[in-house]
């Protein structure tokens, strides 16, 4: 029952947001952003997007070996895309990592060792943003971001890191609970991959570079619109924007997502519509790649390799 409803609350949050949204704008400015898209551009940004997934899947095949779990790249890279196709259908963004921790049991592996690999991957890169968050903040306005956000972001990652050490290890397997064993386990996997410093080191350098990427290929669709905005505000916003998608608030951050973009571009001088066009286009190019490359494996795993199977 508090399912249904939290998927109720969502749906009304996710629709009443847009209708608010689109009741604010033009819409013949908005189509007119469309009619005369750079089509060549939005190709280079298709392209841009298939390197991320790549790099996130080489992201994963690191982080494995430090559990000395060697699996073939190439079937991490179609867990990535089923899991990615996947996504847009469950109601967070994170929703296809239950897919990829899922298919690692094809390898009967600890499902510990499969999950923590999966939110090591998403740490990392959650990382990654809000760092270049931060950085692009002090770059832009040439000051320094609010303590309290600093003093968050210092003690989450203290957090990180003490709860992955040596002595915590030690000391939780003291307490006899159920969930002390579940978080024992994940902080043990942790606490391999922080001393491992090639899979660390290696999983921190493709996590800035895969958030990097992901601002320039916003910048890519803005000139392909026609927008005209300069690429550091787009480092300071685009990862904070993006961050608002996994807040369960909402059917996989849609509203929330183009309320955000709405806001931020509002503040920098653009208008409602320069914000919605952009907003619209990620998550169309999102829906196209995703179904045509992820969708196409989701489709042959279920119908032609189970046949093979039988």
């Amino acid at each position: 029952m508090k399912k249904k409803l939290l998927l109720v609350i969502k749906i009304i949050v996710s629709f009443g947001l847009l209708f608010y949204l689109f009741n604010q704008i033009n819409f013949n400015l908005l189509l007119n952003k469309y009619r005369e898209i750079n089509l060549y551009l939005l190709l280079i940004a298709f392209v841009a997007i298939l390197i991320q997934v790549a790099l996130s899947a080489l992201k994963w095949k690191c982080i494995l070996t430090a559990e000395r779990i060697f699996i073939p790249y190439k079937f991490l890279l179609k867990s990535y895309l089923i899991g990615n196709f996947l996504s847009l259908f469950l109601p967070t963004s994170f929703g296809g990592d239950i897919y990829r921790v899922y298919s690692l049991g094809n390898f009967n592996l600890d499902s510990f060792q499969n999950a923590s690999s999966v939110l090591f991957d998403r740490i990392s890169g959650l990382f990654a943003l809000v760092t270049i968050s931060i950085l692009s903040y002090a770059t832009f306005f040439k000051s320094i971001i609010s303590s309290n956000i600093l003093l968050l972001y210092i003690f989450a990652t203290l957090v990180f890191w003490i709860i992955s050490s040596d002595g915590i290890i030690k000391i939780l397997p003291r307490y006899k609970f159920k969930i002390i064993g579940f978080i024992t386990k994940i902080c043990s996997s942790f606490n391999k991959y922080r001393k491992d410093k090639s899979v660390l080191l290696k999983s921190l350098a493709i996590s800035f570079f895969f958030q990097s990427n992901i601002v320039l290929i916003n910048k890519l669709y803005c000139v392909a619109l026609g927008i005209d905005i300069d690429i550091r505000y787009l480092y300071m916003v685009i990862p904070i924007i993006y961050l608002t998608e996994a807040i369960p608030i909402s059917i996989n951050g849609l509203g929330v997502r183009d309320s955000a973009f709405v806001f931020f571009f509002l503040r920098a001088g653009y208008s409602s519509e320069d914000a919605l066009a952009l907003s619209i286009l990620v998550i169309t190019i999102r829906y196209i790649y995703a179904s045509t490359v992820g969708g196409t494996l989701f489709l042959k795993m279920v119908f032609f390799d189970k046949k093979s199977e039988n």
